[in-house]
């Protein structure tokens, strides 16, 4: 696979740019804390594990049940197909005065 070299260049830089960006607003941000008052450290981390236990359990509740949801998201499409196709217009009478 040939890369262009302008590409893989361009990628590199802002990834590194992207680095060393995060990892000093990391260590500015904590001098500033620490500075003020380390009493601060604790809401903060407190917060933040709150936000990853809550971010965790959600994205496992949807994995567990994703196929349970999959199945009546490929029913309603499959209905919404059948009904919104103009060539079957016969049939769909048909269903409708069959269904009441």
């Amino acid at each position: 696979m040939k890369y262009n070299a302008r590409y893989v260049f361009d990628f590199i830089f802002g990834w590194m740019e992207s680095i060393i960006s995060n990892v000093l607003g990391i260590l500015s941000y904590s001098v500033i804390v620490i500075s003020l008052s380390p009493l601060v450290l604790i809401p903060i981390v407190i917060s933040s594990v709150v936000t990853y236990i809550t971010g965790k359990n959600q994205t496992d509740f949807i994995e567990k049940n994703r196929n349970r949801w999959s199945r009546a998201e490929r029913k309603e499409g499959f209905l919404y197909s059948i009904l919104s196709d103009l060539s079957r217009v016969k049939d769909k009478k048909y269903i409708i005065c069959s269904a009441g």
